[in-house]
């Protein structure tokens, strides 16, 4: 588990430097995505934050593919908070799978109803 300090240290590389436009950083945030947990959740949250519709694909992989099930969460989360019939689909599809993100993806498809 992450220190209180370790989470502030990864949220510092995820969260946008001042005077940078949205859009600039999600290539950064889309690569956090398949790197160490704790970045990989605070790209997740940030994603899901930003409703960045971009961000779908990634975030799906992530649900399904990543080895952190805070990870998996956070993904499913951020899917859910985008909203677009692709996200829903891909949550969807995650929760009637056999795969490793199919309790993150119910979770997330439960909180929105």
């Amino acid at each position: 588990m992450a220190t209180a300090p370790e989470k502030r240290t990864a949220f510092r590389r995820v969260a946008p430097a001042p005077g940078s436009v949205g859009a600039r950083t999600v290539p950064h945030l889309l690569r956090l995505l398949e790197g160490k947990p704790e970045e990989a959740r605070a790209a997740a949250v940030e994603l899901g934050r930003r409703r960045e519709r971009t961000a779908v694909d990634a975030l799906a992989v992530a649900l399904c593919e990543h080895a952190d099930p805070g990870v998996r969460e956070a993904a499913a989360e951020a899917l859910a908070a985008i909203g677009t019939p692709d996200a829903l689909l891909a949550l969807r599809a995650a929760a009637e799978s056999d795969g490793q993100g199919r309790d993150a993806a119910a979770k997330a498809l439960g909180e929105l109803k």
